[in-house]
């Protein structure tokens, strides 16, 4: 990760940038037998900005871009040249010392376009073991982009932090038409 770079003195800039090799995985999804999954690399690059209109509002704002290669297997469906992105926006007000509220609007990773590779076997030499399949090339586009709407509220003293969370996923899992679901999060770190 880069530096944060302090252009006022109310606003900051933070880029990153880097590689994420991963084996038999790929963007940390894993599969194994016909469905098994190469090794892949992702290469990424984001950008983060905060900026405090006044002394007790923060908003930031984040955008992540990346793109994966895997090299062609033997398994029964393979994927590549996948290319993702996200986004986070924080509305985020300091109550009082230790104490926050904030709205936050998301959309997970998401992969824009790929390609997928589907080797279907269609034959069986009755003579040997050899199995004769059709490559069927597919160009992946997605279905929809999920939003995530939700708000928060957190408490830090010198013992014990706690934070609870509702939100709102509408296209959840990047599923067009299904209804929005719901979630209710509370957490508690305690000090001893």
């Amino acid at each position: 990760a880069l530096p944060i770079y302090q252009i006022y003195q109310d606003l900051n800039i933070r880029f990153i940038g880097g590689m994420i090799g991963e084996k038999e995985a790929t963007l940390g999804i894993n599969g194994s037998g016909a469905f098994e999954t190469e090794n892949s690399r992702t290469y990424f690059m984001g950008s983060m900005v905060e900026y405090k209109p006044v002394s007790k509002v923060s908003l930031k704002a984040a955008y992540y871009y990346g793109r994966t290669e895997t090299p062609k297997g033997d398994g029964l469906i393979g994927i590549g040249d996948l290319i993702s992105d996200g986004f986070a926006f924080d509305a985020q007000y300091d109550i009082d010392q230790g104490k926050l509220a904030g709205i936050q609007l998301t959309s997970p990773l998401k992969i824009k376009k790929g390609k997928a590779n589907l080797r279907l076997p269609y034959a069986r030499d009755m003579y040997s073991d050899t199995v004769y399949y059709n490559n069927i090339n597919l160009n992946l586009k997605p279905e929809a982009r999920e939003y995530d709407i939700g708000i928060y509220y957190q408490n830090e003293t010198s013992r014990y932090l706690w934070r609870g969370e509702f939100m709102s996923r509408f296209n959840p899992e990047h599923r067009a038409h299904v209804k929005p679901d719901y979630r209710a999060i509370w957490g508690l770190d305690w000090k001893f």
